[in-house]
């Protein structure tokens, strides 16, 4: 007489049996998964990760193979309550998993940006705009609208507080946030609390532009420095070129002889003082040059090989001095 298997029994059988199958196949899907998550792909691709992007969004713009799947991966290893915001450029060769630990470390890829000595405010937006990272006309307003800078005159004219440095910076950064990131830095190199004169600082800003434009050589700033001065203070005026190249975006390979005379408060042919805005943003060496001039009686420079400059104290050697590097 055969036994007859109870009901519990076979219930029991058949979820241990549903349980093998769903289990092996859980073990192949994340096997197999496993495989294409540590497996190397070429990629070129850009993915901005804010708070409404989802992992399944962010495998399909990775091309992944079994998007579901995957997301369950990712939840089980435990990453995908950690990744952080930010605009992500994924170009070369790296797994997923590669690719997701830049997500929990939040290492998105930033832009340099280098603002070499003497760029104008013009140059560096124009560099910024190549990089994509600023709309100029959002930019021109951003920076309109600002008015808190310690430093900034009535005019608020902002030439000349873009101080030369390296900067890294995002797309998403924006252009509130780049200003602000470049005005911060000057600030650290030129705290408020260091130079309450702000008159003062300024016209020494000024200087200190013209000095960048005009002395290639840091050896030779605090004497450029001092000649500039020392015509100021004998009331002349200081006849320096790159006031006039300033009116012409420093495009002009060779100034004329007329154009030293255009009527504009920044020629200083015509004018005699400092121009009422600085020309370029200029260097720690020649804002330092301004600041603590050479003590000379040099009134006149004339550059000559290797951007090297003669000095001279009397007209007639300046004019010598002109001959003979015009004779060689």
């Amino acid at each position: 007489m055969k036994k007859k298997i109870s009901a519990g029994k076979i219930f029991i059988f058949f979820m241990i049996t549903i349980l093998l199958v769903v289990g092996t196949a859980v073990f192949y899907l994340f096997n197999i998964n496993n495989k294409f998550y540590f497996e190397k792909k070429q990629y070129n691709i850009t993915i901005d990760i804010n708070k409404n992007t989802t992992i399944s969004s962010i495998l399909k713009q990775l091309d992944s193979n079994n998007v579901k799947v995957m997301r369950y991966l990712i939840k089980y290893k435990k990453i995908d309550n950690k990744i952080k915001a930010g605009v992500y450029y994924i170009n070369g060769n790296y797994t997923l998993n590669e690719i997701f630990l830049k997500f929990v470390k939040g290492d998105y890829e930033k832009i340099k940006v280098l603002i070499p000595e003497g760029f104008t405010l013009k140059q560096i937006k124009e560099r910024l705009v190549a990089l994509g990272l600023i709309n100029e006309e959002k930019f021109d307003e951003v920076l309109a609208a600002k008015k808190d800078f310690y430093y900034l005159p009535s005019s608020g004219n902002y030439e000349g507080f873009f101080f030369p440095d390296t900067y890294f910076f995002t797309k998403r950064d924006g252009e509130e946030e780049i200003i602000n990131r470049i005005l911060k830095r000057f600030i650290e190199k030129y705290p408020v609390e260091k130079y309450k004169d702000k008159n003062d600082f300024y016209q020494k800003l000024i200087l200190a532009s013209i000095i960048e434009k005009e002395g290639y050589h840091q050896d030779e700033k605090p004497i450029i420095a001092s000649v500039f001065l020392n015509r100021i203070a004998k009331n002349m005026r200081l006849q320096s070129c790159a006031t006039v190249e300033y009116l012409f975006d420093y495009k002009k390979q060779r100034l004329l002889e007329k154009d030293l005379w255009i009527e504009s408060p920044y020629n200083t042919y015509r004018n005699k003082g400092l121009p009422p805005a600085p020309i370029s943003n200029p260097g720690e060496k020649s804002i330092e040059a301004a600041m603590y001039p050479a003590k000379t009686n040099y009134l006149y420079f004339v550059a000559g090989d290797n951007h090297r400059h003669t000095f001279s104290e009397e007209y007639k050697d300046h004019l010598k001095a002109k001959a003979d590097l015009y004779s060689e």
